[in-house]
């Protein structure tokens, strides 16, 4: 165990509940598409994926990445799980983009991303920043275990 560091201890013990949940639910929306999955299972990939993205590359690399297409959905999700000023970080990032539309195609919105002014690059970090100081992916994977639990009774 991690005696000195129990809140690492704390955060091992969330991912492993965590994993092979994801890890069925992500099967889903890969073979059956994301449309198949029920709401609490869209939430919790949702808010799985845009933790994952952020934590490893910010909110750039969430709308670099297949995530990025449901980033209105997320923001809902987010807010579902009790996150809503981590939701209103994402919902900035949106508001960066023309008429505040995210396009859906991967390729489309790579360009689009790459495409955005100089001065967004600033406040994507400023934003990537403020999601660490709330608690970034430990707090949304916290929230998500207590979502998960209190829907779906796991």
């Amino acid at each position: 165990t991690l005696g000195w560091f129990p809140l690492a201890e704390e955060m091992f013990a969330v991912i492993d509940h965590l994993e092979p949940i994801a890890e069925r639910i992500i099967g889903s929306a890969t073979r059956d598409g994301f449309q198949s999955l029920s709401q609490e299972e869209q939430v919790f990939f949702l808010v799985w994926g845009y933790a994952g993205q952020v934590a490893n590359g910010g909110h750039a690399q969430f709308f670099f990445n297949t995530l990025g297409a449901y980033s209105e959905e997320t923001v809902t999700a987010l807010t579902q799980v009790g996150c809503p000023e981590i939701a209103s970080l994402l919902n900035r990032s949106v508001s960066l983009f023309p008429d505040r539309r995210v396009p859906t195609d991967l390729e489309a919105r790579n360009d689009a991303l790459l495409e955005l002014p100089d001065s967004a690059d600033p406040i994507l970090e400023a934003l990537d920043r403020r999601f660490f100081f709330l608690g970034g992916d430990e707090l949304l994977l916290k929230r998500l275990a207590d979502f998960w639990k209190e829907h779906c009774g796991a």
